[in-house]
């Protein structure tokens, strides 16, 4: 059974978010990395592979149940998922992610 605070936390990973272990062991959402640390070619737009790679570290370096299981999803499944999610993110269907568009993920 996923828990609401599952999806949460997937949710916030798969949205640029990262998790952190909090002092009861309880992996919690926090701060994403910054636009200009995801836009690696300093194009001022991010690449679904350059978004892909930030959420794919993250994946690799987080602890939690949420972030264990988005690990153990077979590979075209976690690919559908995140090209999924990177298209939602995309609002204006070009492609790539504007810092506009990075910023108004927050607000979904």
């Amino acid at each position: 059974m996923i828990t609401s605070t599952r999806l949460r936390l997937a949710a916030a990973l798969l949205s640029g978010g990262c998790l952190l272990i909090g002092t009861a062991g309880a992996a919690i959402a926090a701060e994403p990395p910054s636009f200009q640390s995801i836009d690696t070619d300093g194009n001022g737009a991010l690449s679904r592979a350059e978004w892909g790679k930030m959420v794919s570290d993250q994946i690799a370096n987080a602890e939690g149940r949420a972030a264990k299981r988005l690990a153990e999803m077979p590979e075209d499944k976690r690919t559908e998922t995140l090209d999924r999610r990177f298209r939602g993110l995309d609002g204006d269907s070009d492609g790539s992610l504007s810092q506009a568009e990075w910023d108004a993920r927050r607000r979904d």
